[in-house]
């Protein structure tokens, strides 16, 4: 009899611990890693389960120069708009872009030119890289695609750009 109460409180204790009652863990809010988190919002365009609005920053370095990427990313009606610049060394592009939502990731596709531009790469209508929601939410997976990094030793995916706060 102490043997089964003694089994009957372990499987209570066991079955109380968080995590242990097979519904999966709370979203990450990014706040224990100092970045806006990406939220889950009810009036995001169709398709989309993550909130992408705001502004991410990414740079590439070497010894003399420094790229810095400067994304910007709005809900438009049932899409996605936003901006990317791009600025160092020679380079000074200024894109227009679309944002085509599928669950938990954004396709950033080219959709235009922006004032100042320098570069006319890549074609209009390109996916130029697609972003989904790491589980540090203040940083975004980025999965390069018709925009090229600039050093060729940045993964072609993995963690790139990071929310601004």
């Amino acid at each position: 009899m102490p043997r089964l109460l003694f089994l009957a409180t372990l499987l209570m204790l066991v079955g109380c611990q968080p995590g242990m009652d097979g519904a999966p863990p709370p979203p990450d809010t990014g706040e224990a890693h100092g970045g806006e988190p990406l939220d889950a919002a009810a009036d995001l365009p169709p398709g989309g389960t993550v909130n992408w609005s705001g502004t991410y920053g990414f740079e590439e370095a070497t010894d003399d120069t420094t790229w810095t990427y400067r994304l910007a990313l709005t809900p438009d009606d049932d899409v996605w708009s936003g901006t990317l610049t791009i600025d160092g060394g020679e380079t000074h592009a200024r894109y227009d872009l679309r944002g085509d939502p599928d669950e938990e990731r954004l396709s950033v596709v080219l959709a235009g030119y922006g004032p100042d531009n320098r570069v006319e790469e890549p074609f209009i209508g390109t996916v130029l890289f697609t972003l989904r929601a790491a589980s540090d939410s203040s940083a975004v997976l980025t999965q390069w695609d018709g925009l090229e990094p600039k050093l060729p030793d940045t993964p072609r995916t993995g963690v790139a750009f990071t929310r601004d706060r």
